[in-house]
């Protein structure tokens, strides 16, 4: 299969291997061993602020781990750091009218930076260069009757919505939204889990020995400064006047935990990729070449979600110093998979080289040109009351 990604994915495809593995060990921004703090809600059952779960170990006993960053959210990070890397990998943007940008900032937006994708509602609410509606246009009606059954407009204008998949859950022209021509299946799940994990508690208050020792609410009998129900007494010297404190230390659940190990693992389903039917008049080798540049993305777009996992307020997480994401293929009937360790920047160089395979073999380049679309009222109004409601919280 060769020692390149290129090689090693090509060679899956073409061999119906069911996809691949993908696994890489992560650590604090701040250095091993430090505080994490998980993405994932908890809705605190179980007692603590994080959520947790436990693993069987070989030994027979279990280990705490908990998810940091779970499979959606991993999705939606893998899609814009696509989107950042490559601005010319999907073709449909959104923007503000002529002559407005400046008072939408919040424009203009990749598709796949909208919250469902392709089956957003808010394409809905856009018109084209000549001012067509969408659903009227020929890009809308293009990419409405696109779906799993007939991939091949997306694959050249949308490609990256293989990564996380869409749902037209309004339903589209031809369509019902119940119908299976109306969902496209995301083929990446990854996950970053904590190994080991010790929960962490914080503490409010002043640790103070006086306070301690006399629970909270006398310095000394002579030099009493509030009552025993913690009012002060007026007049009287303060504690503070002295650097210690009258409130006596308390401790709380934190959501911040420290792990033993963090890593980031999960998959990419060639099978659900196979899926999605390319238009017949594709050769064999035009269709092997175009499921190679789908494998491919979304393989980039989760080493491109590394770069930068910012998962919450003052805890990120990198790539240890000389790690790299590990890929392992995983063929049918309990073959023996192939494993490559790739660096930062191999899945990058690996799509370029699958893009130019395909237009060798007389594909469209995903790396096409960008169709503009422009918010209408409707949108535009969405977007002020969705300012609106972020300013009264």
């Amino acid at each position: 299969m060769g020692d390149r990604l290129y090689d090693l994915l090509n060679a899956a495809v073409v061999e119906d291997a069911r996809g691949v593995r993908l696994r890489a060990p992560l650590e604090p921004l701040a250095g091993p061993g430090q505080p994490v703090k998980s993405a994932v809600y908890s809705d605190g059952s179980q007692g603590q602020a994080f959520p947790i779960h436990e693993r069987p170990m070989a030994d027979g006993g279990v280990e705490v781990c908990s998810t940091l960053l779970s499979a959606e959210a991993s999705r939606n990070l893998a899609e814009r750091a696509l989107v950042d890397r490559f601005p010319g990998l999907s073709s449909l943007r959104v923007n503000a009218p002529d002559g407005e940008q400046g008072a939408y900032p919040e424009l203009p937006k990749d598709v796949l930076e909208l919250q469902h994708s392709v089956a957003d509602t808010k394409l809905r609410m856009t018109v084209d260069a000549d001012g067509v509606p969408f659903v009227e246009s020929e890009t809308g009606q293009a990419l409405h009757a696109s779906g799993p059954h007939s991939f091949g407009w997306l694959y050249e204008h949308v490609p990256g919505v293989a990564i996380s998949g869409a749902w037209w859950s309004h339903g589209q022209a031809a369509y019902p939204s119940q119908h299976p021509n109306a969902k496209i299946l995301s083929s990446l799940r990854t996950e970053i889990t904590a190994f080991g994990v010790i929960p962490q508690k914080r503490g409010a208050g002043a640790l103070d020995p006086l306070v301690v020792s006399t629970g909270g609410f006398a310095m000394d009998k002579d030099l009493q400064v509030t009552e025993r129900t913690g009012k002060a007494v007026k007049g009287e010297v303060k504690p503070s006047t002295y650097g210690v404190g009258n409130i006596a230390p308390t401790w709380h659940e934190s959501p911040w935990v420290v792990a033993r190990d963090i890593a980031v693992a999960g998959q990419v389903s060639f099978d659900v990729l196979r899926r999605l039917q390319l238009p017949q008049e594709w050769s064999a080798g035009q269709q092997a070449a175009a499921r190679t540049v789908l494998a491919t993305l979304v393989v980039t777009s989760a080493v491109a979600a590394l770069d930068g996992l910012d998962l919450r307020s003052g805890c990120e997480l990198t790539l240890p110093e000389g790690a790299g994401l590990a890929v392992r293929t995983v063929p049918r009937r309990g073959q023996a998979g192939v494993e490559l360790e790739v660096g930062n920047d191999d899945p990058f160089v690996a799509l370029e080289e699958a893009d130019a395979a395909a237009v060798q073999a007389g594909l469209p380049s995903v790396f096409g040109g960008k169709t503009e679309l422009f918010a209408n009222a409707d949108l535009l109004k969405a977007i002020e009351l969705g300012r609106k409601a972020a300013a009264d919280e």
